[in-house]
């Protein structure tokens, strides 16, 4: 796609497009802003905050309380039960998840693969942890004390 000078829309072209992806995606899953999620976590029902982001990202701008990291690389793996060696807080297909990356593309993407293994509440986070940080929302330092095992 090429974008005409000087704006930001895109013109058409014959074969798919990372955008296309995206909002292919995006049609699959709801989405939740900073604000929406910091409610539903102390909610009566929580979602389940998987962040897909890397481990040097994690380290830069922290975490999101209460996140599990799955990374992108794996993350269809972790809570699907056909795998047979799933993450210890794999979530039931009925569970709210909120899949959480940097600027809210990549969870996108990542989202719509779990809607397409069957979890039927899935979501992301409308910016990702930069919307977060950008709504003065706390983050913590992470825990990567399971990559010691």
């Amino acid at each position: 796609a090429a974008a005409h000078p000087g704006c930001r829309v895109w013109r058409r072209t014959r074969r798919t497009t990372v955008h296309d992806l995206v909002h292919e995606a995006r049609a699959t899953l709801g989405r939740v802003r900073a604000a929406e999620l910091l409610a539903a976590m102390a909610g009566e029902r929580p979602p389940l905050v998987i962040d897909t982001r890397t481990h040097t990202d994690r380290v830069r701008f922290g975490t999101i309380a209460g996140s599990v990291h799955a990374p992108r690389t794996v993350l269809e793996w972790h809570p699907d039960p056909a795998n047979g060696d799933t993450h210890p807080a794999r979530p039931g297909f009925h569970t709210p998840i909120v899949v959480v990356c940097n600027g809210g593309y990549s969870s996108s993407l990542a989202a719509a693969n779990l809607v397409r293994l069957g979890f039927t509440e899935v979501a992301d986070l409308v910016g990702g942890v930069h919307a977060w940080r950008a709504a003065g929302l706390p983050l913590v330092p992470p825990d990567h004390s399971h990559l010691d095992l």
